[in-house]
């Protein structure tokens, strides 16, 4: 079953969260991952701090997701994203349908 993360980045190194982007798309895909919603250039419409990010990403299953966050090979990358931004990742289930 699909599967979402909400994932919330505030910026501490620009520069750094730049160089995240390049990678973090392959990093994601890797695990069949994709970003569902966000962009580096979002709007933030209410939060305390305008240096705010924000994405969502969508896996097949929320044991893809898992396996994306502890992939040791992908430990450069997620170290390159934590040195950009204090990052805060959700695990959002579907919501079951009813009726």
């Amino acid at each position: 079953m699909t599967h979402y993360l909400s994932v919330l980045l505030v910026v501490k190194d620009q520069v750094a969260l730049a160089e995240y982007f390049k990678a973090g798309a392959a990093a994601v895909a890797k695990h069949e991952g994709r970003a569902f919603a966000g962009d580096p250039e979002m709007k933030v419409l209410q939060e305390a701090s305008a240096q705010s990010k924000g994405v969502i990403l969508e896996f097949p299953l929320a044991q893809h997701a898992e396996d994306w966050l502890s992939d040791p090979n992908l430990a450069d990358v997620h170290a390159l994203r934590d040195k950009g931004v204090d990052v805060a990742i959700l695990s959002l289930p579907p919501i079951p349908k009813v009726g």
